[in-house]
């Protein structure tokens, strides 16, 4: 249910419930041929809606409290029907979206994005310390994604893999699903998941991605970082080299990996660990009232908006 659609007073009695109210923030953006443009928020409202059924187990009085979307995205892959928006100005909206939600009396707020760029989940950060100073505990559950991609462990995800027929294909899926960051094998399969519609019925002529190479200046910082025991920050490295290296192909795809073996089975796979990960972060953040772990590669977004402001 919408609570911006609702009457003040209907607001008040919906949030005095204690449901969280979930705020999605996701791009407009290209995801290849095979992908619709609004595919983060097709899979952002699956997710919220599977957390909620999860939750609710326990909290049967809790309606599904949702707050106006935002539609709106920074560092989106370029391609055909994206729409850039900057930092600054997400970060604004966020902001605006927080004081919003503070003064209708929310008690928790769970942000939902399924868009990875470090200055995209920087800005929701903000909301998130927004609403921490006043009292109201919050989450982005993107934030979970991605640390299950950075410390992703293939024993956890091998369940994903077993409805793709030839092994050594799975094999090779799985091993490279950390270099899986947009539109491949992972979010496609998701997408068939929570909004099959969207995604194209013959995914077998769809070519698989270039190879991409890691810069060595990040091999070395890399080993830098590994000598100074500095772990996660050697893990976002080869997270965001991958990344860059990967929007240097020319011709440029606008995909990684290889969304032709996509597949419900597998979608619903992901979406159920990934839940699993979602309710053990809700019960860290609204029950055990610790903080969740900030964004991935958040000190780069700092970093370059000191030197390309």
């Amino acid at each position: 249910m919408r609570l911006d659609q609702l009457p003040h007073n209907e607001i008040q009695k919906l949030v005095n419930t204690g449901a969280p109210v979930f705020v999605c923030v996701n791009p407009v953006e290209f995801h290849g041929p095979h992908l619709s443009l609004a595919t983060d928020s097709l899979v952002s409202f699956g997710m919220a809606r599977r957390l909620y059924e999860s939750l609710v187990k326990q909290n049967p009085e809790w309606p599904y409290l949702e707050w106006s979307s935002i539609e709106l995205g920074v560092e989106p892959t370029p391609g055909l029907g994206t729409t850039k928006t900057s930092f600054f100005k997400l970060k604004y909206v966020i902001h605006e979206a927080a004081k919003a939600l503070a003064a209708v009396g929310v008690k928790r707020v769970i942000w939902v994005s399924f868009h990875g760029a470090p200055a995209h989940n920087t800005a929701i950060q903000l909301g998130i310390d927004y609403l921490h100073k006043r009292g109201i505990p919050s989450m982005n559950i993107m934030n979970s994604v991605l640390d299950s991609m950075l410390y992703f462990k293939e024993s956890e995800y091998e369940g994903a893999f077993t409805h793709i027929e030839d092994q050594v294909t799975a094999q090779r899926l799985l091993s490279n699903m950390t270099s899986d960051l947009h539109g491949g094998f992972f979010e496609t399969s998701m997408a068939i998941h929570y909004a099959p519609e969207s995604v194209t019925k013959d995914l077998s002529e769809i070519p698989d991605c270039p190879k991409f190479i890691v810069w060595p200046i990040f091999i070395v910082a890399m080993k830098f970082a590994r000598f100074f025991k500095m772990h996660r920050f050697e893990r976002e490295l080869w997270f965001g080299s991958q990344a860059i290296a990967w929007s240097k192909i020319k011709p440029f795809p606008g995909y990684t990996g290889a969304p032709r073996y996509a597949n419900a089975e597998s979608g619903k796979f992901f979406a159920e660990k990934l839940n699993h990960h979602f309710v053990e972060l809700y019960h860290s953040v609204f029950v055990e009232k610790k903080k969740a772990r900030r964004p991935m590669l958040e000190w780069s977004v700092y970093i370059s908006s000191v030197l390309f402001g």
